[in-house]
């Protein structure tokens, strides 16, 4: 007799928040300091806010207050400026820039 097969249930996809949040992780990795518009933070964090909301969870919350727990979460400095939103990684300093001299004529054979 034969196995039934079994499938795996569909992993759900990412929600904003959670890409926003992945990426601004490799930036400050490089970076350590990255300042971008605060629009699509916090319109990811109302859809969030929206979807608990209709379980029944966060009645209180704004949009801000819920998206500032996951930025602590992460371990970032946070702070508002006008419309931008500027994360920090603390502890992290930027590597200086480094001046390379390139020899004349190096790249002439290079196709």
């Amino acid at each position: 007799m034969r196995a039934r097969r079994t499938r795996r249930p569909p992993t759900p996809p990412k929600s904003a928040l959670t890409i926003l949040l992945d990426r601004a992780g490799l930036d400050l990795a490089a970076k350590g300091e990255v300042r971008a518009p605060a629009d699509p933070w916090l319109a990811a964090a109302t859809v969030l806010l929206r979807t608990r909301n209709s379980c029944g969870w966060n009645a209180q919350d704004t949009p801000v207050s819920l998206l500032e727990p996951f930025l602590a979460h992460q371990g970032w400095v946070w702070r508002w400026e006008g419309d931008d939103l500027v994360l920090e990684l603390p502890g992290c300093v930027p590597p200086e820039a480094a001046l390379v001299a390139v020899q004349p004529g190096l790249f002439d054979g290079v196709r």
